[in-house]
């Protein structure tokens, strides 16, 4: 018998029909005028509407130099060791399958992909960590579009 050392919260249903209505106008409008769409809900929930959302060099640049240089260095050492892990992983990577009963076949078939996307949390809890693994591993691997987002 199951002995408990800490029961969970029972939280009541919460009715999720308004915000699931909001989430459609969203995607619906952003289907439908793109760019334009983005740039007026950044502005509404971020108070951001660039002109651009995409991050130029000269941006990256100028924002790198701000960075004290201990800063630098650390950022530099963690996506050595990212890149290196992902080279190793790599190499490691093959295909297989294994029957474990029989008529069940179980296994992975690795599937070169031309794009990615994350998504890197920001705002009051940014995470510099997931820009790192959800950029710098799909690089490695040869994926030529590599798109990033986060909050402002």
């Amino acid at each position: 018998m199951a002995e408990y050392l800490k029961n969970a919260v029972v939280k009541p249903i919460e009715d999720i029909r308004a915000v699931q209505d909001t989430v459609r106008e969203i995607l619906d409008k952003v289907r439908n005028e793109g760019v334009e769409a983005v740039r007026h809900y950044s502005g509404k929930f971020d108070g951001w509407a660039p002109d651009n959302f995409k991050v130029s060099e000269d941006e990256m640049r100028t924002a790198k130099r701000k960075l004290p240089p201990t800063e630098v260095a650390d950022i530099d050492f963690c996506q050595t060791q990212i890149r290196n892990f992902a080279r190793e992983q790599m190499e490691r990577l093959v295909d297989f399958e294994v029957e474990t009963l029989p008529g069940v076949h179980l296994g992975q078939k690795i599937i070169p992909i031309a794009s990615s996307g994350s998504y890197i949390p920001g705002g009051r809890y940014p995470m510099l960590g997931s820009a790192h693994m959800t950029v710098i591993t799909p690089k490695v691997a040869g994926v030529s579009r590599v798109v990033a987002c986060s909050p402002p």
